[in-house]
């Protein structure tokens, strides 16, 4: 496979008087943000290191000052040549009264290694927290493009339709479920019948495919957190592989084949030890797709 690719801390801080103030400040932070991770190592972790608090919530995981510091070196040990840049139209901001604000948008980035001869490059959605303008209290996001920048070519005619008046077309209606299961006790969330399944495959994948050049509708995506039930077969330590992103880290991607397509899991804490030629049951959030491949997070396996 080709490579790619923390509790927040409250502060005493005082109330953002400008709400604009709080926006422009977070997204210029975002902007310098990226200007210092694409530096020499010696700069980029000297800035890290002062920028980042005690406790930080890196990518749903709750990371003191010294282990984030020491993934973050890793991955800067792993591609010493680094290049962020954050997409200007893509950019967003919201602050809360605590001055806590939270600024979002899309960044292409491109590592390198040349003592290791290899490369990688993509495009990321990225969400800081960002607490005063000052400090990011947490970081998340996804790979949204893999291999190169994600095109942005000019939106066809359902991408120009007024955004209030847009249908939303994220996710199909919740299937109905039979008058005996209306009337019984609810399900387990794990088995609703609203959830995805491996027939849904081929229509997510041609509605994301489709609008993956809107910024908009990307973090409208993600942001429904689309869970998919379904099943796959284990194809072993052959279809297992890193997919380094552009948060610093590097993740691991086991992959599963189906009827519908090749379906893989980003794991955050390892890879499963799961028998080659296995029928799983996979449970995950629908985050992207790659050709084929249908890409999912926080994947269990039964």
């Amino acid at each position: 496979m080709p490579a790619a690719v923390c509790g927040l801390v409250f502060l005493s801080i005082p109330v953002w008087a400008d709400d604009h103030a709080a926006q422009d400040a977070a997204v210029s932070f975002a902007r310098t943000y990226f200007q210092q991770w694409s530096s020499p190592n010696v700069t980029a972790l000297t800035y890290l290191d002062r920028m980042l608090p005690d406790h930080v919530r890196y990518f749903g995981r709750d990371l003191d000052h010294n282990v984030l510091m020491d993934a973050k070196r890793r991955f800067a040990e792993r591609w010493p040549e680094r290049r962020f840049t954050e997409r200007p139209d893509s950019l967003h901001a919201a602050c809360d009264e605590r001055g806590v604000c939270t600024v979002w948008g899309l960044v292409d980035w491109h590592c390198s290694s040349e003592q290791r001869n290899a490369t990688a490059s993509g495009t990321s959605e990225f969400s800081f927290q960002v607490q005063d303008g000052k400090a990011m209290v947490a970081e998340d996001g996804f790979v949204v493009s893999r291999g190169q920048a994600l095109a942005m070519g000019k939106p066809g005619p359902v991408l120009e339709t007024p955004r209030e008046t847009r249908p939303p077309a994220v996710r199909p209606e919740p299937k109905p479920a039979p008058p005996a299961e209306q009337a019984s006790e609810p399900a387990p969330a794990v088995d609703q019948a609203d959830n995805y399944s491996n027939d849904d495959i081929p229509g997510l994948r041609a509605l994301y495919l489709a609008h993956s050049s809107d910024s908009r509708w990307i973090k409208d995506w993600l942001l429904s957190e689309k869970t998919f039930l379904g099943t796959g077969r284990a194809q072993g330590a052959a279809a297992t592989y890193d997919l380094p992103d552009a948060g610093g880290r590097n993740l691991q991607v086991v992959q599963f084949d189906s009827s519908q397509g090749p379906i893989a899991c980003v794991m955050a804490d390892g890879v499963p030890t799961i028998a080659q030629g296995a029928d799983v049951r996979i449970r995950g959030i629908v985050t992207f797709f790659i050709d084929r491949t249908m890409y999912l997070t926080g994947c269990s396996f039964t």
